[in-house]
């Protein structure tokens, strides 16, 4: 994490991510999206995660990404 989290904040983040997998993602594999959820009245766009962008880069603007 960036320095302009305390420790307290970057704390709270581990704890959060400690809770996400010990109460979230068990409730999550038992969901089976095909089935329970066959059609949505929204659209879904689902990204890869090649397409996120790398921590710490920076944009020049107009243009490409340095």
């Amino acid at each position: 994490m960036g320095s302009e989290y305390s420790l307290v904040e970057k704390v709270n983040v581990l704890r959060g991510l400690i809770d996400m997998f010990t109460v979230m993602y068990p409730q999550l594999q038992e969901i089976d999206f095909r089935q329970d959820v066959p059609s949505l009245d929204v659209p879904v766009y689902i990204l890869d995660g090649a397409a996120e962008l790398a921590a710490g880069v920076t944009w020049s603007w107009p243009g490409t990404i340095s």
